[in-house]
């Protein structure tokens, strides 16, 4: 599966450096260019899509973060949008659980464990233009993420918190859709903006072997863009 996602990432990349010498064939030109390159960060609210989830269990969303870089490639009439992205995405839970003090006595506390995955993701989207100044736009399509580690965060109401390392607990590979919005904020000059708006993705892929469970993450974004005139 690692493989896949970086022949998919090469293959994205190649496209953009392969258009970036379309100036020494001015019928290709026409066809392939570069229109916007932006820098673009924010915050998401992430989560997991439960397949059967714990009955006893109370489940939470976290507060993370997304920023990368993202261009926008005019093809013939078509606009895509290729990113590279780092994003947290993860989850929380709650449960009541029995533990024992030092005189071996049954005691009533919670265990509450937080995890995070951190990912390197490729979105590549359909691009579109709402409205003719370009200062409304949609993206649509889907996104390839690449798990660099996850770490689940413990704690109990009886003792310190423990950090493991969960890495190995989780698929390599996320795949799934996304929708993005962008607003032009503020037109700085001819050629930069900054742009608002929200998005969201779910995965279509399960992120763990078993319960086998989704990612979900969705957040507000700000890009400086700089168009490709």
């Amino acid at each position: 599966m690692k493989k896949k996602f970086f022949l998919f990432a090469f293959v994205s990349l190649s496209i953009s450096a392969f258009a970036q010498d379309a100036p020494t064939h001015t019928a290709f030109q026409k066809k392939i260019y570069l229109t916007e390159v932006g820098l673009v960060g924010g915050i998401n609210y992430h989560s997991f899509i439960y397949e059967n989830p714990e009955p006893i269990a109370e489940f939470d969303g976290k507060i993370g973060y997304r920023f990368g870089i993202n261009t926008v490639w005019q093809i013939q009439r078509v606009r895509i949008s290729i990113g590279l992205v780092t994003e947290r995405k993860g989850r929380v839970y709650t449960i009541p659980v029995t533990y024992f003090d030092d005189q071996s006595n049954p005691m009533s506390g919670t265990l509450r464990d937080r995890l995070n995955l951190n990912y390197l993701v490729l979105p590549t989207n359909l691009n579109f233009q709402i409205l003719k100044s370009g200062k409304l736009s949609v993206d649509v399509g889907f996104y390839l993420g690449y798990l660099l580690k996850a770490t689940s965060i413990t704690d109990f109401s009886w003792q310190i918190s423990e950090f493991t390392d969960a890495t190995a607990g989780y698929k390599s590979i996320d795949f799934g859709v996304n929708v993005g919005v962008t607003f032009g904020l503020i037109q700085i000059s001819d050629l930069y903006k900054i742009g608002i708006g929200p998005y969201a993705s779910i995965g279509l892929t399960p992120n763990d072997t078993a319960p086998a469970n989704r990612n979900f993450s969705c957040g507000l974004t700000l890009s400086l863009i700089k168009s490709k005139i």
